[in-house]
């Protein structure tokens, strides 16, 4: 059963979570404000995931002091990074909608759903599935987070806008099968980083610079490299070029500024032209070379009436 609450949901919201009797939640709200406490009650036994990188702490979206009192509350902590979602559930209850946990949500037209009986499932089983190991802060990771320099938010040097798009041609472009994530310490380090590329790279947003762990001893990706990632159920991620690659120990952090693309395509679209497609759903890995093959997997991200113009083209000079 789902339930529209619509402008204001807070109201609705604390009341499921102030019951008396009520098994414990898990939050997964994006940003914390510094009174998040006393807007969202969380109590012993509850669970916190929230974006908690030194980014987001020192732009003041999330409250290292608000993270330390839901902590002294009894209330177990974690931190995803780029994280967007604004989730409440339970075994029996949940909230999906737009409300992050401070003043200005409860001040803002706000909209959430609550769902209850068979329709929470797999919400809630999506909620617990953040609250891993390696996302949980201790009280030593919420006090470091204490120690960051809390700098407001404003408008800083203008920077010229570098705009990449799909290149005409490319000499070798690497197909990567996303399966595994990165480790805590990497996603931390990624997440301190983002700004610092973003801005070196001039990038409009911070959607336009991605990243992946790689492992130690292999220099397939250098500066320049072009990159499509793929996963499960033929989607791929947006094209994308190497700007940066930093050693975390001893594996790197690749980082990729996108592409602009009209086409979010699937692998199928380029899979029957490539003669190691097969190879490659064994490995995992596949470095393209032919120009042909390079050039049917760049046409899957162009709009298509921009191939079909290069297509004719082509023929004409034939």
């Amino acid at each position: 059963m789902a339930v529209f609450a619509g402008d204001s949901p807070w109201p609705m919201i604390l009341k499921d979570v102030n019951r008396t009797r009520r098994q414990p939640l898990v939050a997964v709200v994006a940003f914390i404000g510094v009174d998040a406490p006393e807007i969202l009650p969380l109590r012993r036994g509850d669970a916190l995931v929230c974006d908690a990188s030194d980014f987001r702490i020192r732009d003041a979206s999330t409250s290292a002091a608000a993270l330390e009192t839901y902590r002294k509350r009894g209330v177990h902590i974690y931190s995803v990074p780029a994280l967007h979602a604004k989730v409440i559930a339970s075994p029996r209850i949940a909230w999906v909608g737009s409300a992050n946990a401070s003043t200005s949500s409860t001040n803002l037209y706000e909209a959430s759903v609550r769902l209850s009986g068979t329709d929470v499932d797999p919400v809630y089983k999506w909620a617990l599935s953040k609250c891993t190991p390696d996302a949980n802060l201790s009280r030593e990771d919420i006090q470091a987070l204490i120690d960051i320099k809390v700098t407001r938010r404003g408008a800083g040097p203008v920077r010229r806008v570098e705009v990449l798009h799909v290149p005409d041609e490319v000499r070798q472009l690497v197909l990567l099968w996303m399966d595994s994530e990165a480790t805590a310490t990497v996603r931390r380090r990624a997440a301190r980083d983002l700004p610092r590329i973003k801005r070196e790279c001039g990038a409009s947003s911070a959607d336009d610079i991605s990243w992946f762990q790689w492992g130690p001893g292999d220099d397939t990706f250098k500066d320049g490299t072009w990159v499509v990632r793929t996963y499960d159920g033929g989607m791929t991620g947006p094209l994308a070029k190497v700007v940066r690659i930093s050693q975390v120990g001893r594996s790197s952090i690749v980082w990729l500024q996108t592409a602009r693309s009209r086409r979010d395509p699937y692998t199928h679209l380029f899979a029957g032209q490539i003669a190691d497609w097969a190879t490659y759903e064994e490995v995992g890995i596949l470095i393209l070379k032919r120009p042909r093959e390079i050039q049917a997997v760049l046409d899957a991200f162009r709009p298509l009436k921009v191939v079909a113009e290069r297509k004719a083209a082509a023929q004409h000079r034939a």
